[in-house]
């Protein structure tokens, strides 16, 4: 049975990524392995989304230093990428701190419903 909140109009979709998402996150972390992957890679694709509609959300001062902080982290890694002349897979760890932008740009911009959070962990 889905939530009050999901069983009305579902805008585009992107309610239900992020509750699926959330929700396949915490539920398969521990049943497969890289099971996180999944619900990460919803969670991104609904946050690239998100991006592109171009809806305007205002942004308080701790969300904008957070983007910051992980913009920054990110760079900071290409720059010793290209300074240490490390192999391209040094940037998979670093390239994550990117891929977390969107994803944060969607939660706020749908919040999720803790009962989908709940539910993963509890499975």
């Amino acid at each position: 049975m889905l939530p009050k909140r999901l069983s009305g109009s579902l805008e585009n979709g992107l309610d239900l990524s992020v509750a699926l998402g959330i929700f396949l996150f915490y539920s398969l972390m521990l049943s497969l392995p890289r099971g996180y992957n999944y619900g990460a890679v919803i969670l991104l694709v609904g946050g690239i989304a998100t991006l592109f509609r171009r809806q305007t959300v205002p942004l308080t001062l701790g969300d904008r230093t957070i983007i910051f902080l992980l913009l920054a982290v990110f760079c900071v890694g290409v720059f010793s990428f290209f300074y240490h002349n490390n192999p391209l897979r040094s940037l998979d760890l670093t390239s994550r701190y990117l891929l977390t932008i969107p994803i944060f740009y969607l939660l706020i911009t749908r919040r999720p419903d803790i009962r989908w959070v709940w539910s993963g962990v509890a499975i």
